[in-house]
């Protein structure tokens, strides 16, 4: 063999490159015996990646090998370790490995999993409801249905039940947004047609600052507004009602569940 001084650099690369690629097809051949050479697969592996990341895909973690022993993780972690791009290294083990849970979007990884694969990371201690169990609830695609009739009556729900400030609010938007009501509209409800005996019976009935509180506190001709002018808004209400209910529901489960 020539003297190492004679031996041109790029000629030595290309001869040790060789020489790892075929200790690892011999490796594939005979894994055990190769592995003993080196105290052990865990070394092999080692040994193999210290050579340069650029041989880390000529271990194959799916390799039956591998699988039987029990060194996909070791293998796998060992390549990250080795990996120069560990970013770029983990969005082709997603793609490769994990297509089923992840989705690989540019330098992005969603995962795409079921919900239910979560639960595991909350604690299921207690003798009663535990965090599992509510997470377990809030996950369940059914979760909303228990709740469908939350809002039993939209007026003492929604509308008496309003601190004065919101009501205030809602005093000025419904003056502001309603048209002026027609005699159809005034002829719906008792208080309505009160009103406009009071006002001189106008060819139409303007509804006020004077008069907003009065007719808030008619539970009939605040449906009947909200029904025919505010659908909208009422429903808006209604949802901002029953995501405060879940909300309160949930906080009263936690507080049981660290009680317990």
């Amino acid at each position: 063999m020539m003297g190492s001084e004679n031996f041109p650099f790029f000629l030595y690369l290309y001869y040790m490159e060789d020489k790892i690629k075929s200790l690892i097809e011999k490796f594939y051949d005979d894994p055990d015996n190769i592995s003993k050479n080196f105290g052990g697969p865990e070394n092999f592996i080692r040994f193999i990646l210290s050579k340069g990341s650029k041989y880390a895909n000529l271990l194959d973690p799916k390799n039956q090998f591998f699988y039987d022993e029990g060194l996909q993780d070791l293998l796998i972690w060992e390549q990250y370790q080795a990996s120069d791009n560990k970013p770029e290294f983990l969005k082709e083990f997603a793609m490769e490995f994990l297509s089923n849970d992840l989705s690989v979007e540019g330098d992005k990884i969603f995962w795409v999993g079921d919900k239910e694969d979560l639960l595991f990371a909350f604690d299921d201690r207690g003798r009663d409801a535990t965090a599992r169990d509510i997470a377990k609830t809030v996950f369940n695609d059914d979760f909303n249905s228990w709740y469908d009739n939350v809002v039993n009556d939209f007026y003492d729900d929604c509308v008496t039940s309003l601190d004065s400030n919101n009501k205030i609010l809602l005093s000025k938007r419904i003056v502001s947004e309603l048209p002026p009501l027609t005699k159809d509209d005034i002829e719906q409800t008792t208080f309505l047609e009160e009103l406009w005996e009071v006002e001189g019976q106008p060819e139409t009935l303007s509804i006020t600052d004077e008069n907003i509180d009065s007719l808030l506190d008619d539970e009939e001709t605040t449906e009947y507004i909200f029904k025919q002018f505010f659908s909208d808004l009422k429903a808006d209400m209604e949802n901002s009602y029953w995501n405060a209910y879940i909300r309160l529901t949930n906080l009263n489960s936690l507080k049981m569940f660290m009680m317990d």
